[in-house]
């Protein structure tokens, strides 16, 4: 099994060819999500603040109760628009 740690890599590289882009709106499907830990975090919120300084946002998708609680806890669900499903959060299957 590989950890988080060496996928927070790839998942920064993506959501970076993402910030990149000229995608208006940008929404991370973590739906399959089992395990969250502070690097993956971290990704994902210098991925909002870049997306935000060109005036985009980033939502998710959060629908395992465990991974939404770490939102909670850390208090970035004040930050993040999280949504239960991608239906919620307007993103066709």
């Amino acid at each position: 099994m590989t950890s988080t740690s060496t996928r927070a890599p790839e998942l920064r590289d993506t959501l970076s060819t993402l910030v990149d882009s000229d995608t208006r709106q940008v929404t991370l499907d973590l739906s399959n999500v089992t395990f969250l830990d502070s690097m993956a975090l971290g990704v994902i919120l210098g991925t909002k603040k870049r997306l935000a300084a060109t005036g985009r946002d980033l939502e998710l998708v959060v629908a395992n109760p465990e991974i939404r609680r770490i939102f909670e806890i850390t208090m970035l669900d004040r930050i993040f628009a999280l949504h239960a499903s991608r239906a919620e959060a307007g993103v066709p299957d």
